[in-house]
C-alpha cells in the first residue's frame, strides 16, 4: 500500500513541477509587464527619455525634412526646409524646446504609473495633467530683448525666401494638372520681380505678427485675439497663399485674412481629430494648470467610439474598457494566486501519501517542493540562456542590424533596449520566485528534522528538596 500511494505522490510531484513553473512564470510577467512601476524603471534604467530627446527627435527631424513632400499636409507642401546638417540642427533645437526632456520622461510617467495600475484593475482611477506652458513660452515668446527661439531660427534660416520658391513650384504644378493656366504665365516670383525682398519681409512680419497674437492667448495671457492681414502691398501673395490660409484670392485681396480666437476654436472643434476637437482642453494644454485627464474622460472617449460605430452601421465587437479591467484584474489574481494554492495543496497531499508519521510527510512535501523549485531555478537560468534568451538576444541583434544606419535607428534602439530589459528581467523575476519556493522548501524540510526532536526531547526531571 505504501509503495503504490508514494508513486501517486511521485506522479504529483510531476504535477507540482509543472503547476510551480507556471507560477513563477506568470507571477514574474505580473510583476513586470503588468507593473507601470517596473516599466517605468526599465525606461529609466535605459535612459529611454534622455534617448528619444537627444537622438530620437533630432532623427526624426532628419527624416521628415529629407521626405517632407509626402510627410507634409497637402496645404503646406512646398514649403522647403533645408536638408543641411547645420539647418536640420537649427530645427530640431526648436523642436527640442517645444518637446523637452521632462515633459517626455513626466508623460510616459503617467502612461505607465498610472493608466498601467488602472487598466489592470490595480487602482480604481487615474488623473493626468498634461502642460506645454513652459514650452511654449520658451520656443515662441521673446527672450528678454532678443528675438523667440523660433523667430531667430526662421530668420536665420532664411525661410520665407524659401517658402516664396516653395509657393512658385506649387503654383508650376498646378497649372501643369489643372490646364486651366499656361504654364508659362508669370509665377508669383516673376511678378514680384524686384519686390520679392520686400514681399519676403512682409511675409517675415505677418507670420510673427500671427504667432504674437496667439501665443499668448493660449498661455493664457490674453483673453481672445483678432488678427487682420492686409494684403494690398503684395497681391501678388494672394493666390498661392490662399490655400495655406483655407481662404481665396478674392477675399484675401478685398478683405485681407482674418482670423480671431473663435475662428481658432472652429477649425479645432471641426478638425475631426479627438485630441483636437475639444478646443477648450487642447487649449488647456498650454496653460499653467494645463490639461486634466482622468480615467472617466477616457472610458467615455472610447464609448463615444463605439456608440460612433454602431451609428455608422459598423459592428461594435470587442468588450468594454470596464470588461477588459475586471477581465485583467480577476486573471491577474487568479493567476497569480490558485496556482500558489494549488502547490501548497498538493504539497500537503504528497507529504500525507509518501510519509507516515509527520517527519516523514514534511520530508516528502519539502524535498519535493525543492527539487521542483530547482528545476524551475534551472529553466529560468541556464536553460532559459541556452533556449529562449539565446535566441531572443540574436533576434535583437538581427533587427538592429536590419535598420543600423536608418532616420529610425536613434528611435528604436532604445525601444529595443527596453524590450531587452523586460525579457531579461521576466526571467530574473521567474529565478527569484524559484529561489522563494526553495528556500520554502528547505525550511519546510528543516522543521520536519529538528522540530520532532526538539519537541520530543526528555524533560530533566525538577530536583527535590532531598536531591539538594
Amino acid at each position: 500500500m505504501i509503495v503504490l500511494r508514494r508513486f501517486l505522490a511521485s506522479m504529483l510531484g510531476v504535477v507540482l513541477f509543472t503547476l510551480l513553473v507556471t507560477s513563477t512564470s506568470v507571477g514574474a510577467v505580473a510583476a513586470t509587464v503588468l507593473s507601470g512601476d517596473y516599466l517605468a524603471d526599465a525606461l529609466d534604467d535605459a535612459e529611454f527619455h534622455q534617448r528619444v530627446h537627444a537622438e530620437g527627435l533630432p532623427a526624426m527631424v532628419r527624416a521628415y525634412v529629407e521626405d517632407q513632400d509626402e510627410h507634409a499636409p497637402d496645404n503646406l507642401r512646398g514649403v522647403n526646409f533645408p536638408t543641411d546638417a547645420q539647418s536640420t540642427a537649427r530645427l530640431t533645437e526648436v523642436i527640442q524646446a517645444l518637446l523637452p526632456e521632462a515633459f517626455i520622461h513626466e508623460q510616459t510617467d503617467v502612461v505607465l504609473r498610472e493608466f498601467v495600475p488602472w487598466i489592470t484593475g490595480r487602482q480604481d482611477s487615474f488623473e493626468a495633467r498634461v502642460s506645454l506652458h513652459e514650452p511654449l513660452l520658451a520656443t515662441f515668446a521673446p527672450r528678454g530683448g532678443d528675438p523667440s527661439l523660433f523667430e531667430a531660427a526662421w530668420l536665420d534660416l532664411d525661410m520665407s525666401r524659401r517658402v516664396m520658391d516653395g509657393l512658385a513650384t506649387r503654383q508650376a504644378e498646378a497649372r501643369r494638372e489643372s490646364g486651366e493656366v499656361a504654364p508659362e504665365t508669370p509665377s508669383v516670383l516673376d511678378r514680384l520681380g524686384p519686390n520679392r525682398d520686400a514681399a519676403e519681409r512682409w511675409l517675415d512680419d505677418a507670420l510673427f505678427e500671427v504667432i504674437d497674437a496667439i501665443v499668448p492667448f493660449l498661455a493664457g495671457e490674453a483673453e481672445d485675439f483678432a488678427i487682420h492681414l492686409d494684403f494690398t502691398p503684395y497681391p501678388e501673395l494672394a493666390d498661392p497663399l490662399a490655400e495655406i490660409l483655407n481662404s481665396d484670392e478674392e477675399t484675401l485681396l478685398t478683405e485681407g485674412w482674418r482670423f480671431n480666437s473663435a475662428d481658432f476654436r472652429g477649425h479645432l472643434e471641426d478638425a475631426g481629430n479627438p485630441v483636437l476637437s475639444d478646443s477648450n482642453r487642447f487649449i488647456a494644454v498650454f496653460r499653467p494648470e494645463g490639461a486634466r485627464f482622468t480615467s472617466a474622460d477616457f472610458v467615455q472617449r472610447m464609448e463615444e467610439q463605439r456608440e460612433e460605430q454602431r451609428l455608422a452601421g459598423d459592428p461594435v465587437d470587442g468588450p468594454t474598457v470596464e470588461e477588459v479591467r475586471r477581465a485583467m484584474s480577476w486573471g491577474r489574481l487568479a493567476a497569480s494566486w490558485v496556482p500558489i494554492g494549488l502547490i501548497l495543496l498538493l504539497a500537503t497531499a504528497i507529504g500525507f501519501l509518501g510519509g507516515r508519521t509527520w517527519t516523514s510527510r514534511g520530508a516528502w512535501a519539502g524535498v519535493t517542493v525543492v527539487v521542483a523549485a530547482l528545476f524551475a531555478l534551472l529553466a529560468s537560468t541556464a536553460m532559459y540562456t541556452a533556449t529562449v534568451g539565446g535566441r531572443f538576444d540574436r533576434w535583437i541583434a538581427d533587427e538592429r542590424a536590419g535598420y543600423a544606419g536608418s532616420a529610425t535607428a536613434a528611435l528604436r534602439d532604445p525601444a529595443y533596449d527596453v524590450v531587452e530589459s523586460v525579457v531579461h528581467g521576466i526571467a530574473a523575476a521567474m529565478t527569484w520566485r524559484a529561489t522563494v519556493w526553495l528556500l520554502l522548501g528547505m525550511a519546510v524540510v528543516a522543521a520536519a528534522i529538528i522540530l520532532p526532536r526538539v519537541l520530543n526531547r526528555p524533560q530533566r526531571p525538577t530536583p527535590t528538596p532531598a536531591d539538594i
